[in-house]
């Protein structure tokens, strides 16, 4: 991952984290709380509203920027990086 994002970027750049996760407001917050202010999130419900997808714009400074993100939420359950 860390190579294809180093191809693909030159930081500081925007990045796109897409997410999946079962509609549940609370961790819908808890995904959300950690990116900043500035970013920019779009959340769409599934067609049977089980589900939302998140798409969250940010700029990040670096690779481990993104991969330490990407780590510091995989405890929430349910959610699907994609």
């Amino acid at each position: 991952m860390r190579i294809q994002l180093d191809k693909m970027h030159r930081w500081p750049d925007v990045y796109l984290y897409k997410f999946v996760l079962p509609k549940d407001q609370t961790k819908i917050d808890q995904l959300l709380s950690y990116f900043t202010e500035k970013a920019d999130i779009a959340i769409r419900e599934s067609a049977k509203g089980n589900y939302v997808s998140v798409s969250i714009k940010e700029v990040m400074f670096s690779t481990d920027a993104v991969v330490d993100r990407y780590k510091s939420i995989a405890f929430i359950e349910g959610l699907m990086s994609l």
